[in-house]
């Protein structure tokens, strides 16, 4: 193997992600005298002292940029203080980032801080003051299940301040209570849900308003989304139809999540793939990259889509067990897609092109027994700083 690529894929243990540093632990300056500080497993609660939080209620939820988790805290934590708010955090930086990983709960990523408003009115009041205090930060990750407060870090939705529960098909998930006393689920879903009994305050339908007086179209009104594949914090991927009827499949990139070991996003991470994929277009091996665009926030490959399934399915579907016959031709087939991924390896280090994650899941193997590369998100040059997202072992 080039010593180059040797170097690639020693240059450090590149899975390490809850670092030394990431371990640090997140704190307030002082703990306040009236209230009582309590320390959770992932959660530090900061709660006023003989004071009853509200069963449910408009909740408030603060996102952070994982650099400036602190600095958010400390004016937020002021804040809350100065107006007597109950509120808690995620309680060190290596929580906050499994909690933002590209695996963690899409529910509930990205919620930094949360905060619980006496009623209505003060949610209101806190909503402004919380945006012309966090302005200057960088952006954090947005949180799929809440409202963003127009363009800012702060985000809110209705729900249980205290944990209630009841059981729906045998399965026990949070609750809130409606207008007749009953309790009901209290759905945590990775969209923006409002109960049907709950209106949102006036304030709130002002600024969707004013948001919706900007123009929203973009590339991806010409894809039609007929399945999606795969979801994770980073994003998803879709089988679409694109604008001349093709089937294709859509790619997406999400900013500020799924942060890796080298501090790159999902974001990040779908450009890094376009661009290789750009350098690799004249290759045999990997997918084919149609378009790249961004809509809203997120980035979005549109990708060649291949017949076939991938080298895990491949072995499954064509193991032979006891044939002897068939062991014969599976035999063939095996010495045909290693001599294939062979030439598919070297074809990428000719182009100085290495592949962050090679995986049976990204092999994939057409019905004719055709090899085929996908997922570039973490590929690299050789130049480039190793990447910090990989599959361990592979």
């Amino acid at each position: 193997m080039d010593n180059r690529y040797m170097k690639y894929i020693n240059e450090g243990y590149y899975y390490n992600v809850a670092t030394k540093s990431n371990q640090t632990v997140l704190n307030l300056d002082t703990p306040p005298v009236q209230y009582v500080v309590i320390d959770g497993e992932h959660w530090t609660n900061v709660l006023v002292k003989n004071e009853k939080i509200p069963n449910q209620g408009w909740k408030i939820h603060i996102s952070t940029n994982i650099k400036e988790a602190q600095k958010t805290l400390d004016i937020v934590s002021t804040l809350m203080i100065e107006n007597n708010v109950s509120f808690k955090y995620v309680k060190s930086i290596t929580e906050l980032m499994l909690k933002d990983s590209k695996y963690g709960d899409r529910g509930s990523s990205g919620k930094f801080i949360t905060i619980y408003p006496k009623d209505t009115e003060q949610f209101i009041s806190l909503l402004s003051l919380l945006e012309n205090n966090l302005n200057h930060l960088k952006p954090g990750p947005y949180i799929l299940n809440d409202k963003r407060w127009y363009n800012s870090n702060v985000f809110f939705r209705y729900g249980a301040f205290i944990p209630r529960y009841i059981y729906k098909d045998g399965i026990k998930v949070d609750a809130i209570e409606n207008l007749h006393g009953e309790l009901i689920e209290d759905k945590r879903v990775p969209y923006y849900y409002l109960p049907d009994f709950v209106e949102e305050p006036i304030e709130i339908k002002n600024m969707d308003k004013t948001l919706d007086q900007v123009d929203i179209s973009s590339p991806l009104d010409s894809f039609n989304i007929e399945e999606s594949l795969h979801f994770s914090n980073g994003g998803g991927v879709y089988i679409c139809k694109n604008k001349n009827n093709e089937k294709v499949i859509l790619k997406e990139g999400r900013p500020h999540t799924a942060v890796d070991a080298q501090g790159r996003d999902a974001y990040s991470r779908i450009v890094n793939e376009s661009e290789i994929l750009d350098k690799l277009k004249n290759s045999k091996y990997p997918v084919k990259k149609s378009s790249a665009f961004q809509a809203w926030e997120h980035y979005f490959i549109e990708e060649e889509f291949i017949e076939g399934g991938d080298l895990s399915q491949w072995l499954v579907q064509n193991y032979p067990f006891n044939s002897s016959v068939q062991n014969e031709s599976f035999t063939r087939s095996c010495i045909n897609i290693i001599n294939q991924l062979i030439e598919a390896i070297q074809e990428l280090h000719r182009n100085d092109v290495g592949m962050g994650d090679l995986q049976p899941g990204n092999i994939i193997i057409t019905p004719d027994e055709q090899v085929r590369l996908i997922d570039f998100e973490t590929a690299s040059t050789t130049n480039d700083a190793l990447t910090g997202l990989m599959t361990p072992g592979l």
